[in-house]
């Protein structure tokens, strides 16, 4: 390697190591296109010949170590770790067989996640999961990779019961139709490939198995709790927010924009005509300045449409069109048929089949506009919503808050296992993700008033910029 360092771009080498499958050995440069998330520097021990570095803490299954860990690139196994946490986690592994210095295992036994053990606790507002009576559906557009690396094996590889309708599948051809309500033509569709398209209260579920000692604790009661750093990641409304900023700054921005959203069930032939639309999702825009968003969102049974439940939204711009905000389930029920009846069929069908026993919800849309915070030289910090609240006409919010978790992954990591002092590690988090949130959060307000306005409609973030990140176009 010395003798070659004169004829290499850079003083490196990596290894691309694949399952089941070839890999590479890269000599003087790092290909970013091998590997998913940020790389991250640890500080080898050159005392001894073999690549060493301190302080790694394993964890997999019930097995769990912190130790000095030997990275051997010269023969099968590429970590060493201690020899008990070696047998802890072969004993979790069906089958094993140690056997002339090797572990051997049926090709078919299921393997424990090794991950990195960051000690954390989470509270919850609800009391139970999913207690809240609402649900929705959401998807995820550009953030499938970073999702899968902040999920263990075990939870990812089950992401599918997750999904509105499991029996689907992704398709490379998913896309989310755009239609103009009025006349139900078709005016563009931006494509959508592999779309992860989740029920929130099973999503939440799934995930909650990677902890299922979700707790709900009391702080207006005076409890406290002891710890190294708090995250914020508690919403659009975020109280941490407001500790970190005061009430003032920290207050969201009201938009004039006005949502009503239900999930119900059709009869089955409006059903059934419904998903011959889009079998997912669509969105329709009305001239008069109404949007109106249906999205598959549960199929009790592929048979039976009646059973299949939808997810509704009617969004409008009310100081534009000059219509007072509706007060009490009345009034909203008498808003909802007000903008149904001017949608094309099947759409017009669609949206007043449900009543009048429909449970609607109308909220007003606001916004938080990023700004920089004190973190308490990196004791307290924000992500997701909490950190850049916006609108959800382009569907970014959970993708980015998605992008959030796991880069804020990497800085405690950065922390826990490499040393780096955790005011350094949360700063590079936080200006990458308070630059990527503002800008995220501003496009997504002007996208939706503009998609309110006939006239903007097509200048619009959505239509130009389609579903995915900031500079990254997608249309048809």
């Amino acid at each position: 390697m010395e003798a070659a360092l004169e004829l290499l771009q850079q003083p490196v080498f990596t290894l691309n190591l694949k399952p089941d499958s070839g890999g590479s050995l890269d000599f003087g440069i790092v290909d970013h296109s091998k590997h998913k998330g940020t790389l991250v520097e640890a500080k080898a021990n050159s005392e001894i010949a073999s690549w060493t570095v301190d302080a790694v803490t394993l964890s997999a299954g019930k097995a769990k170590v912190t130790q000095k860990m030997l990275f051997d690139t010269g023969g099968g196994d590429t970590m060493l770790a201690d020899g008990k946490f070696v047998t802890d986690y072969w004993k979790q592994v069906s089958g094993n067989m140690y056997q002339d210095g090797s572990w051997i295992f049926p090709c078919n036994s299921k393997l424990p996640d090794v991950k990195l053990k960051i000690k954390c606790t989470v509270f919850e507002r609800e009391n139970y999961l999913n207690e809240r009576l609402r649900d929705w559906n959401f998807g995820i557009y550009h953030a499938q990779a970073p999702l899968e690396e902040c999920l263990p094996k075990s939870i990812f590889e089950r992401l599918m019961t997750a999904m509105v309708d499991p029996t689907r599948g992704l398709s490379e051809h998913d896309s989310l139709p755009m239609l103009n309500a009025k006349t139900g033509e078709r005016l563009m569709a931006i494509p959508s490939p592999n779309v992860l398209r989740f029920s929130r209260s099973r999503f939440r579920a799934l995930i909650a198995e990677a902890d299922p000692c979700l707790s709900k604790y009391g702080f207006e009661d005076g409890t406290a709790v002891t710890g190294s750093i708090v995250i914020g990641a508690e919403g659009a409304n975020s109280k941490v927010r407001e500790y970190l900023l005061g009430p003032e700054e920290a207050a969201l921005q009201q938009l004039p924009l006005l949502g009503i959203g239900a999930v119900e069930s059709l009869p089955a032939d409006i059903s059934r005509k419904i998903r011959e639309i889009n079998d997912l999702y669509f969105v329709s825009y009305h001239p008069e300045g109404v949007c109106a968003f249906m999205a598959l969102h549960d199929v009790p049974d592929s048979n039976k449409p009646e059973t299949w439940k939808w997810m509704y939204s009617l969004t409008w711009n009310d100081k534009a069109v000059k219509r007072e905000p509706p007060v009490g389930p009345e009034a909203i029920k008498q808003e909802w048929i007000f903008w149904a009846e001017k949608l094309a069929e099947p759409f017009r069908s669609a949206y007043l089949a449900p009543l009048p026993d429909a449970t609607l919800w109308c909220d007003r849309l606001a916004e938080w506009r990023t700004i920089p915070w004190d973190n308490q030289n990196g004791r307290v910090t924000l992500a997701g919503d909490a950190a850049h609240p916006m609108t959800y006409h382009r569907g970014q919010g959970l993708n980015n808050a998605i992008h959030d978790a796991l880069n804020l992954c990497n800085a405690l990591d950065e922390h826990h296992a490499k040393g780096v002092p955790i005011s350094k590690a949360l700063a590079v988090y936080e200006k990458e993700m308070q630059d990527r949130g503002r800008a995220a959060v501003i496009s997504s307000g002007e996208n939706s008033l503009m998609v309110h306005d006939w006239e903007q409609l097509k200048k619009s973030p959505i239509f130009t910029m389609g579903l995915g990140p900031l500079g990254k176009k997608g249309r048809d």
